[in-house]
Order: C-alpha cells, then sequence, then structure tokens
C-alpha cells in the first residue's frame, strides 16, 4: 500500500491541529495540505525546513485520501515533470498511521529507517 508523508513543525502541529483534524495555512492560501512520496521527502526538507532543528514527519496510507488526494506538479516548477500528492481538505488526524521525529545530525535531518515499514 503507498504511503504519502507531511512535514510540519512541532509549532505547526500545535497551530494547526485542532478536534483531531488538521488545518494548516496552506489549506487556506493554496488550497491544500503539502504531501510528499517517499523519494520527495529529503529534498523537501532540504529546500523547505533546514532552517529549523526538529520536526515531524507523518506518515499516511495514501488509500485512506481517496478522492481528495491529487498529484500535481509543484506551483514554483510547473514544467517540471515532478508530482506532488496535494490533499484537497483537513486532514483527519487518525489518518496519521505512524509519526516520526526528525533532529538535526551533523546539521542534517535523517529520515528514519522505519519510514515504510
Amino acid at each position: 500500500m503507498a504511503k504519502v508523508f507531511h512535514v510540519l513543525t512541532p509549532e505547526q502541529k500545535e497551530t494547526f491541529l485542532r478536534d483531531n483534524s488538521y488545518h494548516p495555512e496552506s489549506l487556506d492560501n493554496e488550497g491544500f495540505i503539502h504531501f510528499s512520496k517517499a523519494d520527495q521527502i529529503d529534498s523537501v526538507i532540504q529546500n523547505f525546513y533546514s532552517c529549523h532543528e526538529k520536526l515531524i514527519l507523518w506518515r499516511i496510507a495514501e488509500n485512506k485520501l481517496e478522492e481528495k488526494l491529487v498529484y500535481e506538479p509543484p506551483l514554483e516548477a510547473p514544467s517540471s515533470g515532478i508530482l506532488f500528492p496535494h490533499y484537497y481538505q483537513s486532514l483527519d488526524y487518525r489518518y496519521v498511521e505512524k509519526a516520526f521525529t526528525l533532529a538535526k545530525k551533523n546539521g542534517k535531518f535523517i529520515l528514519p529507517s522505519n519510514l515504510l515499514e
């Protein structure tokens, strides 16, 4: 079963998770929640979260998100040929099957070895 991942800071979790529903700013500003496939996580973290010291990574079974999950090119590179999963509604926190806490080692975030298990 395919997995998708969402990267967030501990502060974002505290701010945007209410009553088992996650509704980040991107949902209001862009219309969707950003997700990544397993092979995209490292570049997303390095490009958008490198200034943070601690992150949370949520793993969700793709089939839980069904019709509201759409694979699209990034807004900043529409002709890149790369597709990211975008989720077009608030996320029910019960869909998060695993949450990983990521910390930096030697200045870089290390992904857990059991990411897909």
